[in-house]
Formats: C-alpha cells, structure tokens, sequence
C-alpha cells in the first residue's frame, strides 16, 4: 500500500484541489484533502521528508501539511485496520469504501459517546442556547435572540449560584427531582427574592433544557415531566392608556428624541405592533385601501390595520417612512414624556415577592413601555364592542386565552359594556 498526493490540474495557474491517492495491488482510490493549492507550490514526493508536500513559500504552509497529512495518516491507519481485521487487503476499492463508512460511524459514535460523558447540565445551557440563536437566525428573527439566549444564561447563573450555596447539592442531570424542584422554589423566593415569574421563567427554562437532554439520550431522567414539577406564573399587572389620555399624548408639544418616541408609541397605541415591527414600517406597508400590512418579526403572521385618522397624521408627519429608535431608549423616554404629559395616576397592585403577599403602589408613567401600545390597542377596541376575533387578526393572538391577558379593562369599564348592551337590546333601566 502507497500513498501520493496529486492534483486534479497539475497544468492550472491558479488554486486547484489536492486529492490522495491511495494504492494497493491493483487497486486505486482518490480521497479529497479538502485543500486547495496553486500546483507552483507543491513539492515533489520526497522520501527524505514525507511530511513536507506544501512549500514553506505560502504562508500557512505548516497548517496545510499538517492537515493533509493527518488525512493521510488516518486513510492508512484505515487500511492497516482493514487488513488486520479481514487478514487480506480489500478486494476491491468498493470493500474498502464500505469500511470506511463503518468506520466513520464507529468514530463519530464514540465521539458522541465522549461528548457525552464530558457535558454537564450547567454547560448543556449554553448548547442550548446557541441552538436557538442560529434557529431564530434562520427564520429572520434577529430580535429576540438576545433576549432568548440570554435567558437560558441568566437561569444556568442562577442555577449555578444555588449549587454555590447550598453544598449539599449538585446541580446536574440525575439531582433534578422532585426534592430539588422544592428546594430551588425556596431558594428563589426566600433567598433571591424572586417574584413568582422570574422564579418560574427558571422553571420552564430548566424543564425545557432537560427535556432536550432526554431528547439527546445525555439523561435518563424524566422527573422534570411530573405534573408536580410545574412552572408558576402569576397575572402581571399591566396598564394601558384612556381615551383622554391618549389624545392628551398625541396632542402634547414635544420636539426632538421625545417627538420621535411619542410618535412612534402613538403608533403602537393604534396597530398593536411591537416596536420590532412598528420600527420597521415603510411607505410599502400602506395599501391601496388606507390599511397597514405588515408581515410580524415574532410569529412571521401577517397582520392588516385599517389606518385612523391619528395613526394617519401621525405616519403622515414622516411621509410614512417614520423613524426607529433602540428599545432600550424607547422605553427610557416614554416614561419621561409621560409624566410631563400629566399620565401620573397611582396605580396599586398586589404581588408574590419572596413568597410573600406584597402591595406595590406607582405613578401609572412609571409602568409605561413599548408594549403598554398593544395592549392599549386591544382594550381600546374591546370596550368599544369590537370582537374579540376580530381584534385577535389585529394583534396577531392565535388563542383567545392568551389574548385575553391583553386586555386591561377595569370593572367599571365591564359595567359600562354592559350598560350599552342594554341600551342597544331596549333592557336599559328607565327611571322617572
């Protein structure tokens, strides 16, 4: 058995493959090095120095050879295996070929097996979370990436500061039970003072990490699929903004960063887009009809909004090409026009914190961000009689349960539907 290196155009001025050739009796076979060279560089067969086939005259020169050669050494290492194996060399290039793929089984089989014994749980969180980084990448969904993966991260921290402190514990594939889902609830609420969410986002993050660990076979434990192994949520107190309010917000004054971002959230306010969408809008948005079509950035659903008058005014101002501005700041300034504007209202609200019953009272401009539009949006048409089919096709909900956590409507404003329910079926209450 002998091994060569050749070239697919010797003749060629320019990069050509390198391929090995490796031959025994009759037999003859090419392999690809994955290497490209100009044929000026490569040197002739040296028995002096076998591992010399690419001249030192092109820079990565070493790093070629070394590769090449490695492919080398790994077809006859193949060879001889074979032949120790069968106690023959192959019969025919074909007997080879076909070793070759069990082979690269074998091997890529134990790699995997070694893969597995060497990733822990801790580190299988950031496997995780690349994973979803390059899937949201492929579906255009830029956007949420960083918040996804960063995520996944803040809950291996987490998980990795409960290991910290609690010596009795170590977190990894076969401790996620039942006893440790009991523990770790204690240590978010009594010793990280998590609210109820922020413990449960850990939850679902763990139970999702775990179920790809089954999926992969890098664990047999299935205690995270117990009913009793479950993620806590609690209803978020949100707000959103009255009619007056609203018109004192479009009417206000403002110039510069803060006209922008008013603008912008006045958008908000009359599509329900997120500001991922709403910072993408252009003048090919608008139909022929007056409507906004837009195809959404989180769900790729394709959302059509009849424009108002103010979204028109107010899309009008920018020629329809309005401008983006950075979430971060976007959240930053609408609280601060907010308050100048006079939405200051106290808002109080009851929370789990610590494990405890707590009652938060704030400035209703303190609670005011992006999404405060949606769900303006959705509450605004809900109590004006609007169905909730139809506002589900505006905000893009699939399920009216998640839709419904959108709308903000107070009892009076439950009343005051009720109230024109009666006045439109002739059961209003008539007094003398």
């Amino acid at each position: 058995m002998t091994t060569n290196y050749v070239l697919r155009h010797p003749k060629a001025k320019t990069a050509t493959p390198l391929s090995l050739r490796l031959t025994w009796k009759q037999h003859s076979i090419l392999f690809s090095t994955g290497v490209k060279i100009n044929p000026s560089y490569l040197l002739e067969n040296n028995s002096r120095n076998k591992d010399t086939r690419i001249s030192n005259r092109l820079e990565n020169a070493d790093i070629l050879n070394n590769s090449i050669n490695a492919r080398r050494d790994q077809l006859e290492n193949s060879f001889n295996r074979y032949v120790s194996k069968y106690g023959i060399e192959p019969q025919s290039t074909i007997d080879f070929k076909r070793f070759l793929d069990s082979e690269s089984e074998r091997i890529a089989k134990q790699q995997r097996e070694e893969d597995k014994k060497k990733t822990t749980l801790l580190d299988y969180f950031e496997v995780i979370a690349q994973r979803n980084d390059k899937r949201l990448e492929a579906l255009g969904k830029l956007s949420n990436r960083n918040s996804i993966s960063t995520s996944y991260r803040q809950t291996a921290k987490v998980l990795r500061a409960f290991e910290s402190d609690f010596v009795s514990y170590t977190v990894n594939f076969d401790h996620i039970d039942l006893d440790f889902y009991a523990d770790f609830l204690d240590y978010c609420n009594e010793v990280r003072m998590y609210s109820v969410n922020n413990t449960g986002k850990h939850i679902k993050n763990l139970k999702t990490v775990m179920k790809e660990a089954l999926e992969e076979k890098l664990t047999t434990n299935t205690a995270c699929l117990s009913k009793r192994f479950k993620v806590i949520t609690e209803e978020v107190f949100n707000v959103y903004l009255e009619d007056h309010e609203l018109k004192a917000l479009f009417n206000a004054d403002l110039g510069g960063r803060q006209e922008i971002v008013r603008d912008l959230f006045i958008i908000g306010c009359n599509t329900a887009l997120r500001i991922s969408d709403f910072n993408r809008i252009s003048k090919h948005n608008i139909t022929p009809d007056h409507c906004l079509k837009i195809k959404t950035q989180k769900t790729s659903k394709t959302v059509e909004i009849p424009l108002n008058q103010m979204l028109y005014d107010t899309l009008l101002k920018y020629d329809f090409e309005p401008p983006t501005i950075e979430e971060q700041t976007f959240n930053k300034l609408i609280k601060e026009i907010c308050e100048e504007v006079g939405i200051n209202s106290i808002q109080t609200y009851e929370k789990i914190k610590g494990g405890k019953k707590v009652t938060i009272s704030k400035p209703k401009f303190e609670m005011i961000a992006s999404h405060t539009g949606r769900r303006t949006f959705a509450t605004k048409c809900y109590n004006e009689g609007l169905d909730t089919i139809t506002i589900m096709a505006m905000t893009g909900h699939k399920s009216e349960k998640s839709f419904m956590k959108y709308i903000k409507a107070t009892s009076k404003d439950h009343a005051n539907r009720m109230r024109e329910h009666y006045i439109n079926t002739g059961q209003h209450l008539k007094l003398a």
